[in-house]
């Protein structure tokens, strides 16, 4: 049986409710970067599974930016002081999804990249570039 966490005080719901999971600082670095080397696909589309970062549809290429907070990054998460067993649940359910959601993408013949947050943020240029790569090699292909 699965124990309900104690759920979030007023205070701290009202402040994660004005996070948003779209257009974040990171999405609009890679985003710049993407068409700065003239990669195209759709940014943010929310019409496959796991809603990516981005998409090559073509190719069947799906990228993730994964925030190191949210997905429970081993270097760069550090779990709150406050109500430890709703985000233990929490970042360990969000970890579970992903896992889920790519071997399905990958099952149904996507190429699944996925780069975390700090990643992106301290060489966006390497992450396109193997964005890039993945797409020229899939497209050699004849995807």
């Amino acid at each position: 049986m699965i124990k309900r966490p104690i759920p979030l005080d007023k205070e701290t719901a009202e402040r994660l409710s004005k996070v948003h999971s779209t257009n974040t600082s990171v999405e609009r670095l890679f985003k710049k970067a993407m068409r700065n080397s003239k990669i195209t696909g759709i940014f943010g589309t929310k019409r496959l599974l796991g809603k990516p970062d981005f998409v090559n549809q073509s190719t069947k290429v799906a990228v993730f930016l994964d925030g190191c907070f949210w997905h429970g990054h081993q270097k760069c998460y550090k779990e709150p002081t406050h109500n430890k067993e709703y985000w233990q649940n929490k970042i360990q359910n969000n970890k579970k999804r992903r896992q889920k959601v790519r071997r399905q993408l990958e099952k149904d013949g996507w190429l699944v990249l996925a780069f975390w947050e700090c990643m992106v943020k301290k060489d966006v240029e390497k992450i396109t570039k193997k964005v890039g790569q993945a797409i020229k090699q899939r497209l050699s292909l004849n995807y």
